[in-house]
């Protein structure tokens, strides 16, 4: 209990520090900080709900670069790897993980085991960074870059080139202090990660289908010398690049 009202007090700390955020928003998140240590369930409800309210007038933009996303080996377990896998590694994820070390490309690997579900990442998750920041890091630059607290390596990447993101309509926008709510991101700030985008459902569809590289943690400054070529879907070749970053 002790620990669900820190969470939801710190939550409510981000919404109402958030200057870019509408003074009704501040202040309705602020009348909530009294009943957070008694009843944090109610007030993360709440707070869940003025988020849902003040998203429409949230405006979205035309992305201008290609982005890309970073989650952990063990969210990709969790979250993107397809029904069918799992039986093979139960509740394992370090066996899976282990599994991934162990191919000669563990990109392609998690490239075949991606779910097929149309849509890859719920807009409350998409948080995206151009993909040229993420272009030479290996994994422990990548988690000092985007602040992965707690998030352990190795980290798969997702590619998503602007004119994919154009094609299926996906609009970007600068986050807010409310869009820390759905994953409790506690550590949250405003321009902490800089140019970081969310917005809406990302599609499977916005991922193309391109030569995929692992990143060796020795040596990341080959990453400079490689860049994703698009090719044109054929067969059934996989949807995406998936990188994977030791």
């Amino acid at each position: 209990m002790a620990d669900a009202a820190a969470e939801v007090q710190q939550l409510v700390r981000i919404v109402v520090n958030d200057a870019a955020l509408p003074a009704f928003v501040r202040r309705e998140a602020a009348s909530l900080a009294g009943l957070a240590g008694r009843q944090p369930g109610r007030v993360r409800e709440r707070l869940e709900d003025l988020r849902q309210r003040l998203l429409p007038d949230l405006a979205g933009y035309r992305p201008e670069c290609d982005y890309a996303r970073c989650v952990s080996g063990e969210t990709f377990w969790r979250h993107h790897l397809r029904p069918d896998r799992k039986p093979y590694f139960g509740a394992d994820r370090k066996a899976y993980l282990s599994h991934l070390r162990s191919q000669p490309d563990p990109a392609a690997a998690a490239r075949a085991d991606l779910s097929d579900a149309d849509v890859l990442v719920p807009a409350e998750f998409s948080w995206l960074v151009p993909l040229e920041q993420l272009t030479g890091l290996d994994g422990g630059a990548i988690a000092r870059r985007l602040q992965l607290r707690g998030s352990a390596q190795p980290f798969v990447v997702f590619v998503f080139p602007e004119e994919r993101l154009l094609r299926h309509g996906m609009t970007l926008r600068e986050p807010r202090g409310v869009d820390a709510i759905p994953a409790k991101l506690l550590q949250w700030t405003p321009g902490g990660v800089p140019d970081e985008r969310i917005d809406r459902n990302i599609p499977l569809a916005a991922l193309v289908v391109c030569r995929g590289f692992v990143c060796v943690a020795s040596r990341p400054s080959d990453l400079h010398k490689q860049s994703w070529q698009p090719r044109e879907q054929t067969g059934d070749l996989p949807l995406g690049d998936v990188q994977w970053r030791p």
